[in-house]
This record gives structure tokens, sequence and C-alpha cells, in this order.
């Protein structure tokens, strides 16, 4: 680790040359999905014929926002789509046959869970994709097949009547389509899922299910740390007091001063806000603009 401090800087001097632009630090949200605006439809689909049926769904979705306030970027950590009901699915062709499947504890979920996915930008109007998320699925379809049906799968070694464990299908993937809103501190999201698990990997021209539907999560952004409060008015004792004043200023200084690990609060040259083990001329710069703007 690199330590260097520069005593000889009088910080008051410069001050006016070193208020730039900081970047804000990244905000985590866990959201709750709402079942009342929220459902996925299961859809089969097989050579002769299709069927779908819907349920409401329920579950989280972890994020990070760059900027509570104004995200510009949105980064996933994790998704947990459980549909809250049990899915019936019906193809009757008459003389070719018949299809019935039975769906239970269905869920969709990020399968990378918890490695971050992005950050992706968000536009001006809250919209952001994720592409190519790998998805893996969990659950259970019980189906019974007659007539050409049958045939179909008894011609790929597949019994007429079985049991899925979606679990151990190979993972998916497919796109997510968000909108992020913030108000106050309360985070909306709303996401377009749509993720396809073959019957058979090794042939999925036999047919799939398909998974798809808006989901809608809201949560509280967690307030990011205030870096410029680090000690209690009219001391040095170090403990945040939640009050940003010429104390605190006076006592990052003297940190700064020594080449103190804790006035370390930036890479050197940027304003990122992403301690790099290295105390410099950058650490004062970033402080001094965070303690100027103070503290929500």
């Amino acid at each position: 680790m690199s330590i260097r401090a520069h005593r000889a800087i009088t910080p008051f001097a410069i001050a006016p040359l070193l208020l730039a632009g900081l970047a804000c630090a990244a905000v985590p949200v866990s959201t709750t999905i709402d079942p009342n605006q929220s459902k996925l439809t299961v859809e089969i689909n097989l050579p002769l014929g299709s069927d779908s049926d819907e349920s409401p769904t329920s579950g989280t979705i972890d994020i990070e926002l760059d900027d509570a306030g104004n995200p510009a970027a949105v980064t996933l950590f994790d998704l947990q789509a459980v549909l809250d009901e049990t899915i019936d699915l019906s193809i009757n062709t008459g003389l070719f046959g018949a299809f019935n499947a039975t769906g239970t504890s269905i869920s969709v979920r990020y399968a990378d869970a918890p490695t971050p996915l992005g950050p992706v930008p968000v536009d001006a109007m809250g919209d952001a994709t994720f592409l190519a998320v790998p998805f893996a699925t969990d659950g259970i379809v019980a189906y019974t097949a007659t007539g050409l049906i049958c045939a179909g799968l008894q011609g790929q070694s597949l019994p007429c009547s079985d049991t899925i464990d979606l679990a151990l299908e190979p993972n998916n993937s497919g796109d997510i389509d968000g909108n992020v809103t913030v108000v106050g501190s309360t985070v909306t999201l709303t996401a377009a899922l749509d993720v396809t698990v073959p019957l058979d990997p090794m042939d999925p021209g036999l047919g799939s299910f398909r998974v798809f539907g808006t989901i809608v999560a809201t949560g509280e952004a967690d307030s990011p740390p205030c870096v410029a409060d680090v000690t209690t008015t009219g001391t040095s004792n170090g403990v945040p007091d939640g009050v940003v004043d010429l104390s605190d200023f006076s006592f990052f200084l003297s940190l700064w001063s020594a080449g103190s690990p804790s006035a370390d609060v930036t890479t050197s040259g940027t304003s990122n806000g992403v301690p790099d083990g290295t105390v410099d001329l950058s650490d004062f710069s970033v402080y001094l603009s965070l303690w100027s703007a103070g503290c929500p």
C-alpha cells in the first residue's frame, strides 16, 4: 500500500480549484414483487398445438442504483419470481391425441445470483434492458400424453406420462426489459420477463414451455453513507453525528495530513469515490466537494 501525504499544501489556498464533480455512491435496493400487479404466463408449445395459463407472481428482486435520486445505471444482483398458483395446461387435438400437464411451485430466478449483472444504462424515461440474462427454473410439471403426441415423445425416448423437475433442466437465457422510477426513497421496478425451456434440450423442436409476463416490485433505497460526516461536532473523536460542519473538515484535514488510510476516499486523479490505498490531493479534493455539499 502506498500512502503519500502532502503536508506542505495549504488546503484553503487551493480549494477553489478542487471543487470537481463527484460520482454518487452506489445504492443497493431490495424490492418485493407485488402479486396484485405482477402476473406470469406459462405456455406449452407442441407441434400439434399450444395452451397457456397464468398466475399472480410474488418474490424479490435485488438491484443497485448508481444514484438513488436520479439513476443513470442499474445493476442486477438477484431475481426470484414465484408463480403463486397451480398451472393447468391442456392440448386436445381429437384424433391426433391430447397433452395435459399440471405445474406446481414454478419459479424463475437469476441463475448467477449474487454475481452482479451490469450496470446497464437507465435512460431519461427510466427504461433499462438486461440482455441475455441467465435464468434457472424450479417447480414440478406432471404430464400425460396420448395419440400422436405420445408417439412423438416416444420417438425421442421420452415417456407418455412423466414428471419433469424444472430444477434439473439446463439454464436458459432471456432479456429483461425494465423501468426504474424513484419517488422519495421508494424505488419501483417494472420488469418484463421472457424465458423458454425446451421439453427436450436435445430436440428443441419437440416442444417447449415458455414463461413470460410483467412483474412490478417496490423497495426502499438504502441511504448511502455520508462520507463527509467523520466526527462529532466540537470533537476529534472520529464518531459521525449526522452533522457536517467545521469539526468534520478539521478532523479530516488532520487525517489527510497524517496520511491516514481513513482519508483515502477516492482513486488518484479521479473523483470516483473509490479508495485505492493512496492518500493524495485527489482525496482532499473529493472530501472538500463532499463537505461543501453536506449530507442529506
